[in-house]
């Protein structure tokens, strides 16, 4: 009933595109999205990493592309920007958003990521969330570009004992992802040693 009532409610408000995630694991919603006419299309990854103890972190010649620090707000009009990722992890919904944004040579944007700084209870940076790294779709060196974002996150923190984790990551972001894990990421288990992975799910209305 409540599906039912979502989906009229969508309907009614001119929706295009319905989005959910659901955990891998629990089968019985994932078989009552599909019989709504919701498909899966990728699988969503939280990764983490504990504690960023070295320097020696995604060697490459990167010094080709300058990062810009800004907040969630500045990306929204980026030409590549993903809006079809999930729904948590868009610039508008990202608490105290930040934003890292590279350019090239040219003063053109070629990647941004997103991401959220916590901190514990004395003030102190505790963790770092990503939620989004993407590079143009036309840009050659998109491997590159990855690098360099990422190294200005995982630098700049070197030697604080920190974690760093993705939320909802997308799978379909391979080279991301292959980053991340060469450079320690580790698939994030709960305690019964499950895993917090996602189906990202899509119905067109």
């Amino acid at each position: 009933m409540l599906m039912e009532e979502s989906i009229n409610l969508y309907k009614r408000e001119g929706v295009d595109i319905e989005s959910l995630e659901a955990f891998r694991v629990n089968e019985p919603a994932i078989r009552l999205y599909k019989n709504f006419g919701y498909q899966a299309v990728d699988r969503l990854l939280f990764l983490e990493l504990n504690g960023v103890n070295s320097t020696e972190f995604l060697r490459a010649d990167t010094s080709l592309y300058r990062i810009e620090h800004a907040v969630s707000l500045d990306v929204r009009n980026i030409s590549f920007y993903d809006f079809y990722v999930p729904w948590k992890t868009n610039w508008n919904l990202i608490q105290n958003g930040q934003a890292l944004i590279a350019k090239n040579e040219n003063d053109e944007v070629i990647g941004y990521a997103l991401y959220q700084k916590k901190l514990d209870q004395e003030h102190k940076l505790s963790s770092i969330i990503l939620y989004q790294c993407a590079v143009s779709p036309t840009e050659k060196q998109q491997l590159l570009v990855l690098k360099r974002i990422l190294n200005e996150i995982l630098l700049e923190n070197a030697f604080i004992d920190i974690r760093i984790a993705t939320y909802n990551l997308p799978s379909k972001n391979v080279q991301l992802v292959q980053i991340l894990k060469e450079t320690g990421f580790k698939e994030m288990l709960t305690p019964e040693g499950i895993s917090l992975e996602q189906v990202f799910m899509l119905k067109e209305m």
